[in-house]
């Protein structure tokens, strides 16, 4: 878990070496909380991996710790992590939280909405390869 500064001027949470359901959890209610002096807050979050049959309900429920008004923006990447944005969606309403397939199109997408200054968490498996997504950022 470490602070970066973007590109851009934006302030990056970067935890995209291990995820859990505790884990996430934990640093979603920590960033949630976390007074960004008015500036937007984007989640940035990637499978959890191994977690075997019941991966969609774990996500899911740590989508649900995501509420109304505590972040601006969700993208999320990967096969369960549609489960973690239906609930995320739940909350903040379906235009402000995205699904990629693709870390590519997250990569764009996230070029495409920080103009800088804002403060960004990033979280997941380190196999989904979200150090790449920092690493753009950055």
């Amino acid at each position: 878990l470490e602070w970066l500064v973007g590109a851009k001027g934006s302030q990056i949470l970067n935890d995209a070496y291990n995820s859990s359901p505790t884990a996430l959890t934990a640093v979603l209610k920590t960033f949630m909380h976390l007074d960004s002096a008015g500036k937007k807050k984007f989640v940035v979050v990637a499978d959890m991996l191994e977690l075997g049959a019941d991966a969609d309900k774990f996500h899911y429920e740590a989508g649900q710790t995501i509420k109304k008004g505590s972040v601006d923006q969700v993208f999320a990447y990967g096969t369960h992590m549609t489960a973690f944005a239906k609930a995320a969606a739940e909350q903040l309403g379906a235009d402000n939280v995205a699904h990629f397939e693709t870390k590519e199109a997250l990569k764009e997408a996230l070029l495409a909405n920080v103009t800088g200054g804002e403060y960004i968490m990033v979280k997941g498996s380190y196999g989904m390869g979200l150090k790449e997504v920092v690493d753009t950022l950055l």
